[in-house]
Formats: structure tokens, C-alpha cells, sequence
């Protein structure tokens, strides 16, 4: 059991990396097979959630229901709800009642629901504050700005660190001018005795309109109650220098037009933190201002390596020039074999040769744990060669993911794997095996009704065979077009 899970955590820790690069093909190729192995809670999660940011929200949906715990865990529900559509997303979430000040009650009883800061079910007041702002983003989005604004304060209520919702309070300007004073939605916040400077932080964010004067004060009244909760004066002077304070500030620069000393603090402050987004976008915006085109140049180049190969592939792809986005793609893949992403677009897109197939394969650098995905890989590669070498491939697949995986009843989940028997039913395809073919991506879907290649797989033979009644029933069953989140 031990070896066994040492063995799942490169894909599992890939599948994690992939989704911080937005590599989410990636992400759901190896997700999939450590859900598939292990059938566990925790990674049937992070395969429905890596589906959710690739936007296949019917797929996600569809995992998380048919794990027959969607309603058990509140993650679950919150991330199936966040698959739907606004209206059916309300709906999922059930019914609840909001007043104006943000207080959640009972839909049943009516009762005060009391979120408890201190408690042992501190995670699930999180989510809860979670659940509560995804009901302002669909009253936002439905036009419902009363019910927006009351569940965003609902959210901040239940969660004090809820920045999110004070975000979108601020940036939509749903606060009055009563409820941006101190005394009202500020004051409602039940902060802990460590983090209670968080109100004077939050209150710089909504008052970063005001006079220069009153902004200052504001920080130097935020300074002062940090020096009185934290101590050591080295911890004082960081947290006083925090970026995302200062990006407060250096916004409140931008919006007074004192553009030079904006891109100044800014520019301080993306030598400590290069990837801090608002920083990183009032710079942009003060460089534009300031008509400096070779700080832009810079930012633009300043990119993680992988990610930056991969997007460079899909650049050139786009611009229908093959040649440097096959090198590209073989770039990023070289630098992560777990970017699953590149491999699909250069064998989708038929861009390599038979020679720069063996050669790219061999050039991979897998960890002793994950070199079974070299045959994976080069199943998927080599499915347009005899029947007898994909075979004779699909069965080296099983030996090395039994020789790395303990417990038969796992090697078989994952030799069923649902991406590796879509592969063989696309070669059976190539192969004008229809019937095989059809066969073989009925069972498929049965067990992922969503997923893309074996659908339109499933279809391509369908047509072949002259089947109007699939295709009549596969038509019937198409989903709406997916939600624009």
C-alpha cells in the first residue's frame, strides 16, 4: 500500500502543478488515472476540478454526481453547483434567505444561522462563505444586484479573509456611502484578536478614492495597529511593506494620474513579488501612461518556461506556421513530460514524422515512478501503425503499469482507463474496424457520457455503420452549450 501510493504521487503532484500553468489537458490526462486507481474522495476532487478550469462543466458535473457523494461533502456540492448555470446553480445550492445586513437564515425555520470564527468547523464556515459568494455571482450575473450585494456581505460575514467578496462590493460599487464607513459593514466583521488590523487594510481598500491626505492616514493608522500586533521590528517593517498594501497605495496613485511615482512603487515592488497580478496590472497601466514600451517588452518576456513553450506553440499554430510550433511543442514537453498538452496538439495536428516520433519519446526524462507513461505515450503516438505494434504496445502498458502499481483490481482500472481505450478505439477507427470501434465507445460513455474524443469517435463510427438511430439518440442528448464563467 505504501509503494503503491510513493508511485501515485508524481502524476498526483503533476496533475496539481499542471493546473498553477493552466495546462489543464494535462492536468485532467493525469488526474483521470490517479482518480481511476485509487477512487479516492480527495482525487476524484482534484479530477473534477481540473475538468471544471479545462471548462468541461458537464464532464465535472457528471464525475461529481456519479461519485454518490456530491451531497455528503459541502466541496463537492460547492464545486457542482459552480458547473451549472446560473439559474441551475441557485437551484443546487437550495434555498436560503439573506437580509440586508448579510445575516443567513434558515430556509426551513427561519432561524439565524451563526457562523462560529473560533470553531472546530472553521473549514466548513470557509466554505460556506464560499457557497454564499457564489450565490452573489450568480444573483450578479442574473441582473439581481440586491441579492448579489446582500450574499457578497453574507460571504465576508461568515468569513472575515473572504477578500473576494469585499472585492467585488468594492469594484461594483454596491456599498453606500453608510456602508463604506467604518461604523457599519466594517464593524460587523468578527475578526480575531491576531488579525483585527485587517479592518484598518480593508478599510484603505474602500477608501482609496478619498483625499491623498486621508488615504495616508488611513496607512499610518494601519501601520500603527500592526507594530502593536506583531512583534519584532524586522516583522513590523514587512508586513508595513507588504506588496499587496502598497499595490493598494500605488492604485490610489494611478487613479490621482501621478503616474511616474506609481510605476516607481510598483516597479519596487515586482522585484519582491514578480507575479503579483494587481501589482503587475497598475504597472502596465502606469508604463502605458508613461509610454514606456520597453518595460512592457520586459514584463511580456518574463514568463515561466514550460507554459511560456507551449503558449508559444499555440501562437504559431494560430499563425499556420507548422514548423516553429512543432518545435515549440517539442520544447515544452521536453522541459515537463507531464505536459500532456503539447504531445495532443502535435499528434492531433499530425506534426511529427515517424523518426521524430522515436526521438521525441526517447529524449523524454521521466522519474523511475512515472515511466510508464512513456508507453502511454507512445500508444497514443503510434496508433496509426499494424494492429500487431499497437497491440504488441498496449500489452507492454499493462506489464510496466503492473510492474509499478500494486493490487490487481487498480491495474485493471487503469489499463480500462478511459483515455488509453479511446486511443485504441480511434486506431480501430483508422483501421475501418467500425463495428469494433462502436463497441468499444458505447461502454465508454456509459461510464463518461462527456468526454470529448470518444464522443466524436463514437459519432465518425456511427456514421460509418449507417446508424440513424445513435446519431438520432446521441442529438438528443446534447447538452447546452457550456456556461461562460
Amino acid at each position: 500500500m505504501k509503494a503503491r501510493s510513493l508511485a501515485l504521487l508524481p502524476p498526483r503532484r503533476g496533475s496539481r502543478d499542471c493546473v498553477s500553468k493552466h495546462l489543464y489537458s494535462s492536468a485532467i490526462f493525469l488526474a483521470d488515472k490517479v482518480a481511476a486507481l485509487t477512487n479516492d474522495p480527495a482525487d476524484i476532487y482534484l479530477q473534477a476540478q481540473a475538468l471544471f478550469l479545462g471548462r468541461h462543466y458537464r464532464r465535472a458535473f457528471h464525475l461529481l454526481n456519479a461519485s454518490n457523494i456530491v451531497l455528503r461533502y459541502l466541496r463537492f456540492h460547492y464545486l457542482a453547483a459552480k458547473c451549472l448555470e446560473w439559474d441551475q446553480c441557485l437551484l443546487m445550492l437550495g434555498d436560503a434567505k439573506v437580509d440586508e445586513d448579510g445575516n443567513v437564515y434558515d430556509a426551513k425555520d427561519g432561524n439565524l444561522i451563526y457562523f462560529d470564527k473560533d470553531g472546530e468547523d472553521r473549514e466548513i464556515n470557509m466554505i460556506s462563505s464560499a457557497i454564499c459568494f457564489l450565490r452573489g455571482k450568480a444573483y450578479g450575473a442574473l441582473q439581481n444586484r440586491s441579492q448579489a450585494r446582500q450574499w457578497y456581505k453574507a460571504a465576508i460575514k461568515a468569513d472575515p479573509l473572504c477578500y473576494e467578496a469585499l472585492e467585488c462590493l468594492i469594484e461594483s460599487h454596491m456599498l453606500t456611502s453608510e456602508e463604506v464607513s467604518e461604523s457599519n459593514l466594517l464593524s460587523s466583521l468578527q475578526f480575531s484578536p491576531e488579525d483585527g488590523w485587517l479592518s484598518s487594510f480593508y478599510s484603505c481598500l474602500i477608501k482609496k478614492y478619498d483625499k491623498e491626505s486621508t488615504v495616508e492616514a488611513r496607512f499610518k493608522k494601519l501601520d500603527n495597529e500592526i507594530s502593536g500586533c506583531v512583534s519584532g521590528s524586522s516583522m513590523i517593517s514587512t508586513l508595513v511593506n507588504n506588496t499587496d498594501l502598497l499595490a493598494c497605495k500605488a492604485e490610489y496613485y494611478h487613479q490621482c494620474c501621478q503616474y511616474q511615482k506609481c510605476f516607481e512603487l510598483t516597479s519596487r515592488l515586482l522585484e519582491k513579488d514578480p507575479f503579483h497580478l494587481k501589482c503587475t496590472l497598475v504597472h502596465l497601466a502606469a508604463a502605458m501612461e508613461l509610454g514606456n514600451s520597453n518595460e512592457l517588452y520586459l514584463m511580456a518576456c518574463n514568463l515561466i518556461s514550460s507554459a511560456i513553450c507551449f503558449l508559444r506553440g499555440k501562437a504559431y499554430g494560430a499563425l499556420q506556421n507548422r514548423s516553429q510550433a512543432r518545435q515549440w511543442y517539442k520544447a515544452a514537453i521536453k522541459a515537463d513530460p507531464l505536459c500532456y498538452e503539447a504531445l495532443e496538439c502535435l499528434i492531433e495536428s499530425h506534426m511529427l514524422t515517424s523518426e521524430e516520433e522515436s526521438n521525441l519519446l526517447s529524449s523524454l526524462q521521466f522519474s523511475p515512478e512515472d515511466g510508464w507513461l512513456s508507453s502511454f505515450y507512445s500508444c497514443l503516438i503510434k496508433k496509426y501503425d499494424k494492429e500487431s505494434t499497437v497491440e504488441a504496445r498496449f500489452k507492454k502498458l499493462e506489464n510496466e503499469i503492473s510492474g509499478s502499481v500494486s493490487g490487481s483490481s487498480m491495474i485493471s482500472t487503469l489499463v480500462n482507463n478511459t483515455d488509453l481505450l479511446a486511443c485504441k478505439a480511434e486506431y480501430y477507427h483508422q483501421c475501418c474496424q467500425y463495428q469494433k470501434c462502436f463497441e468499444l465507445t458505447s461502454g465508454l460513455l456509459e461510464k463518461d457520457p462527456f468526454h470529448l474524443k470518444c464522443t466524436l469517435v463514437h459519432l465518425a463510427a456511427a456514421m460509418e455503420l449507417g446508424n440513424s438511430n445513435e446519431l438520432y439518440l446521441m442529438a438528443c442528448n446534447l447538452v447546452k452549450d457550456y456556461p461562460s464563467k
